[in-house]
């Protein structure tokens, strides 16, 4: 959802190619029997915790640290050279460094089953915090720098996004089925109702992701995937009858869309508004897709039962297969 620069695949799965065996990070099988559109890159079951430095990045270890596995992390994203996992199994955020194969505490933030997390443009940590109704900006090593929230329209934010075309935060709240636009430091712009017709209309919301032809909405209700305009009409609703039960959802470059089916474990990837593939978690090696969010051409996606996360690459779409 947030564009950044593309990664060095090369220099970071040589990175942990080189890191110990056994520790948590390992190579994927190869993907070719798995699905044309995702390459399996890395899979991270844990990592060694080290205390952080000034910046948050981990200290130089004389010592082995002590291996730290994670429990059920129910959220992950990526942004520049930083991994963060939001572990609600241990209540914490971790901050993965694949150069130093360690990982930190992000502090000061406790992770709960409903925690979600993006990086923004600035490769700042945007972190939706239900409890605190709010969804909280934090520098890399943990200082809040805005907190994001309005007492009369934001009730349980379950999801935001960034959206760099208008440099605005939106949040999707479930109890009033609606999203907050914010502008600055901390205060809400406006209300974002969403307008549609008794067939493309929201009902829930369980995630928003960001694309060019405008805001998809995950909604449980409908069993389907919503489209809506800048302004929050709705458009255009497409998966009925196709998605079990979406739950996490993210769109690429190239607008094709990822969406977590809660009901039958699997991936499924739409083009336009037709499926174009559908893999099953255990494809991967995963038992059930807790949170996917992409980073260029990358996808990553959390396994909060398995414990682990998943980076994979995104195959460019065949010559003239995208709608």
């Amino acid at each position: 959802m947030v564009k950044r620069e593309r990664w060095s695949l090369l220099v970071l799965t040589g990175m942990l190619g080189a890191c110990a065996w056994g520790n948590g990070v390992s190579r994927a099988p190869s993907p070719a029997l798995i699905s044309r559109s995702l390459q399996p890159v890395l899979t991270l079951a844990g990592a060694r915790l080290a205390l952080p430095d000034g910046t948050g990045l981990p200290l130089p270890h004389f010592a082995p640290a002590p291996y730290t596995r994670f429990i059920s992390p129910v959220a992950a994203a990526a942004g520049g050279p930083d991994y963060y996992v939001a572990d609600a199994g241990a209540s914490r955020i971790y901050r993965y460094d694949p150069a130093m194969d360690a990982m930190t505490v992000v502090p000061g933030i406790a992770a709960r089953t409903d925690t979600r997390l993006f990086v923004g443009p600035d490769l700042s940590l945007f972190v939706v915090e239900p409890g605190a109704r709010r969804v909280g900006r934090y520098s890399r090593d943990g200082r809040l720098l805005a907190a994001y929230a309005d007492v009369l329209n934001l009730a349980h934010p379950v999801a935001a996004a960034w959206d760099e075309r208008r440099g605005r935060l939106l949040v999707a709240d479930r109890i009033y089925n609606q999203l907050m636009a914010f502008q600055g430091v901390g205060r809400a712009a406006y209300v974002i109702a969403l307008r549609g017709d008794e067939r493309h209309g929201v009902r829930s919301i369980a995630d928003i992701a960001i694309g060019a032809r405008g805001i998809y909405l995950s909604d449980p209700v409908c069993r389907c995937i919503a489209v809506a305009t800048d302004d929050g009409r709705v458009v255009a609703t497409f998966g009925h009858n196709v998605i079990g039960q979406p739950g996490a959802l993210a769109v690429d470059d190239h607008e094709r869309i990822y969406v977590a089916d809660v009901f039958t474990h699997t991936i499924r990837i739409f083009s336009g508004v037709r499926e174009t593939e559908q893999i099953p978690a255990s494809a991967l090696g995963m038992v059930q897709v807790s949170d996917l969010s992409t980073q260029r051409d990358m996808l990553v996606v959390a396994d909060a039962a398995g414990a682990k996360v998943m980076v994979l690459r995104l195959a460019p779409p065949a010559a003239g297969g995208g709608d």
